[in-house]
């Protein structure tokens, strides 16, 4: 049987403004994304995190790939 498992992280980030673009990263997962705005650049990170959590879950890694950001179970 299927279903769905959620998943809350709580994850600090930065925002910076850099010529005309805002750009946003999560240093402890060492992901980035820009924006034209502060808000997109934020929702951009938000998506680029999620996309590698489930690319993380699709090939089994996320487990490692957590302990390797400082991550404890």
């Amino acid at each position: 049987m299927g279903g769905i498992i959620e998943m809350q992280l709580k994850l600090p980030f930065s925002v910076q403004k850099k010529d005309k673009w805002f750009l946003a990263g999560c240093d402890q997962m060492d992901i980035f994304s820009q924006g034209e705005t502060e808000a997109v650049a934020l929702e951009n990170l938000k998506e680029a995190l999620k996309l590698f959590m489930v690319s993380c879950l699709q090939r089994n890694t996320l487990n490692q790939v957590l302990e390797e950001c400082g991550f404890r179970a």
